[in-house]
């Protein structure tokens, strides 16, 4: 009993909070939805994507696809935790015994995730294709990734960017990344990239066996890339939104 009024006292606040807001940002379209579906007013929410901090002017260009005899090079950059999915992506690759492709995942490994991180690290121990290895530092990630050919987001979870979709994109690759969250308002499927069925290991695997037999697509999607937006763009579009608020 004690909780249903803790919940209902919860919520009764977060409506109060939405009532008195005058503007209501929301960082994307599925994070809009959710607030439309409890209630909170359209015209309030306004949706300013993430952006990018300053990007280096003398990055280098991203390596061409595979071409004959040459591996896709997969990367991986994120947690070795669930909900971020990397097993899926491996388990993926080592149905494929005979696939020309590699994986690099640049990872940390979160506490509360040490069952998944050796499982991962045993896994990997066992194919030669697939490397964990230790996070980079920010300011080199943009860089590093021009070195692949494809960057894979695997994650179970709604994303809010993710961010390192934002960094694939400045880096010129394309990305394969779950059909979900706000992966799905980055990745145009089959034109900048490719969405995969959430939580599958055979929809991963049927995707790599694709690219691994037909690279050339990479091409397509390279240049369709638009490069990120800034984050002085996104921040200018927030102090009007506020300006804005002061107004009304």
């Amino acid at each position: 009993m004690y909780k249903r009024q803790l919940i209902a006292q919860r919520q009764a606040v977060v409506q109060a909070v939405w009532e008195e807001a005058d503007v209501i940002l929301a960082l994307n379209e599925w994070t809009r939805n959710l607030l439309l579906s409890n209630g909170v007013v359209d015209e309030k929410i306004h949706v300013v994507r993430h952006g990018l901090g300053e990007i280096a002017s003398n990055l280098p260009m991203a390596i061409a696809s595979p071409q004959a005899g040459e591996p896709l090079r997969l990367v991986f950059l994120g947690r070795f935790s669930p909900e971020k999915g990397l097993d899926l992506v491996i388990d993926a690759i080592r149905l494929m015994p005979e696939a020309n492709i590699t994986l690099d995942a640049y990872g940390i490994r979160q506490e509360g995730s040490e069952t998944l991180a050796s499982h991962l690290a045993d896994q990997a121990a066992q194919d030669p294709r697939i490397r964990l290895l230790p996070s980079i530092p920010q300011s080199e990630v943009i860089a590093r990734l021009t070195q692949y050919h494809v960057l894979v987001i695997p994650s179970r979870w709604l994303e809010t960017g993710p961010l390192v979709l934002l960094e694939a994109f400045a880096a010129g690759i394309p990305v394969l990344g779950s059909n979900l969250g706000g992966i799905t308002e980055w990745v145009d499927h089959e034109v900048n990239g490719l969405l995969v069925d959430t939580d599958s290991v055979s929809a991963w695997r049927e995707i790599l066996k694709v690219l691994c037999k037909h690279p050339e697509v990479l091409e397509k999607f390279k240049r369709n890339i638009k490069p990120p937006p800034n984050m002085v763009s996104v921040g200018q579009k927030m102090l009007e939104l506020y300006e804005y608020s002061l107004q009304i």
